[in-house]
């Protein structure tokens, strides 16, 4: 599995046959659109906001196919404020249609897991 840093996000590739560079070219499409629509809402006085992941599908022409899903049950009401607008961004931002137009193969970039980190964005 290959982990590809991104401003806002990490996009972890399932494939564990991916060429770095292909996982760099994901994330050069998929960073702008995510954070452009990343909208994360203050932490309370007091608590820090934590990375999170969210797990989703992509069809062939870029749009998300399946709901995008958190890779673990959130702990606090705030927590499952933040993975909702990941989930939000993801939503609003698709379709990634300038994946399908990429000519990386499809399987690359049909699954994606986006790590979200809070501390890489300035409130």
């Amino acid at each position: 599995m290959r982990i590809v840093a991104l401003a806002a996000a990490t996009v972890a590739m399932a494939s564990a046959a991916l060429a770095e560079t292909d996982g760099e070219r994901i994330a050069k499409i998929l960073t702008p659109a995510i954070k452009s629509c990343w909208t994360m809402p203050l932490p309370p006085e007091g608590q820090k906001a934590l990375p999170f992941s969210v797990s989703f599908k992509l069809g062939l022409d870029g749009s998300v196919s399946e709901r995008p899903v958190s890779q673990k049950e959130p702990s606090s009401d705030y927590e499952r404020l933040m993975i909702a607008s990941g989930v939000r961004a993801i939503l609003k931002c698709g379709p990634y249609s300038a994946l399908a137009a990429s000519g990386l193969p499809y399987e690359a970039w049909r699954d994606i897991d986006i790590n979200f980190d809070p501390s890489q964005t300035t409130f």
